[in-house]
């Protein structure tokens, strides 16, 4: 699952009353955009130096949580948004992002409550929407979860994460045409990402009309070889068609991508073949 990290924008800086761009070096730089380990060094080393107002230090809070979310480091994230949140709990972009570090730690009942307070400060925020939708998605509750899907539609047709995540939503439920309608939008909207493609490729298989899928799949892959569900989903086209090296060749391509991979385990054991 995906959760869109928020950064705020269009809080420039301050130091002494004077935007830190046109004075100061490269950690205001680094702790804006650079690789998440150069950001969390550049971004402390800020907080640091004691030069900056309560805006500025939450802004430098939230980079760092950013930076500590990108690392898998969701306790230390959910630590700076917080802080980020005390000096300016105006900005829905901080209660989004501690919104999906609780996500990623499975806590989706908190997540929520962040979701909803970034809501309620900006009613036209499209993240916050897929999020909770997300988290909603998780906790089974599906009709909630659309809902929220289909707000962040309304607000922003061109989102292609609120697409995607409804049509994540429509495959739990089951309702595979309108899974499958959805993937068309995918497309539409982002016809360069494999993902698009995969989706298509996906539904069909799921209403039982795996060679009309092929295509998307094949297409998926040309897109990109490095994705791993795409792998999966052509491997069980070829299977569903009887084709069975054609499967067994994909699984295993899927696994050395990804070992921890579980359905393509299971598809090489329906064939009969271990996986290497």
């Amino acid at each position: 699952m995906r959760y869109k990290i928020i950064i705020a924008v269009g809080l420039p800086l301050l130091v002494l009353g004077v935007t830190v761009w046109m004075i100061l070096g490269g950690d205001e730089r680094n702790c804006d955009d650079s690789k998440p380990q150069t950001r969390i060094a550049a971004c402390t080393r800020l907080l640091k130096s004691n030069s900056y107002d309560s805006r500025s230090m939450a802004i430098i809070y939230n980079s760092r949580g950013i930076a500590h979310f990108d690392l898998r480091q969701y306790r230390r994230a959910i630590k700076d948004y917080t802080e980020a949140i005390r000096l300016n709990s105006k900005i829905a972009g901080f209660f989004s992002n501690r919104g999906s570090a609780y996500a990623e730690l499975k806590r989706d009942h908190r997540a929520i409550l962040d979701y909803d307070q970034a809501i309620r400060l900006d009613p036209l925020n499209v993240s916050a929407y897929v999020n909770r939708g997300a988290s909603y998605t998780d906790l089974q509750q599906y009709r909630r979860a659309i809902k929220d899907l289909d707000k962040a539609i309304a607000i922003n047709p061109k989102s292609w994460d609120a697409y995607e995540e409804r049509s994540n939503t429509y495959f739990k439920l089951k309702e595979y045409g309108k899974y499958l309608r959805d993937c068309g939008h995918l497309i539409r909207l982002e016809p360069s990402k494999a993902e698009s493609y995969n989706c298509r490729a996906w539904a069909y298989f799921n209403i039982g009309k795996p060679a009309k899928g092929l295509p998307a799949a094949n297409r998926a892959l040309k897109l990109s070889s490095k994705c791993v569900p795409c792998w999966d989903t052509r491997a069980h086209i070829y299977e569903a068609l009887g084709r069975k090296q054609e499967a067994i060749s994909d699984f295993r391509r899927a696994l050395k991508l990804d070992p921890g991979i579980k359905e393509s385990r299971a598809g090489l054991r329906r064939l009969g073949v271990a996986p290497k």
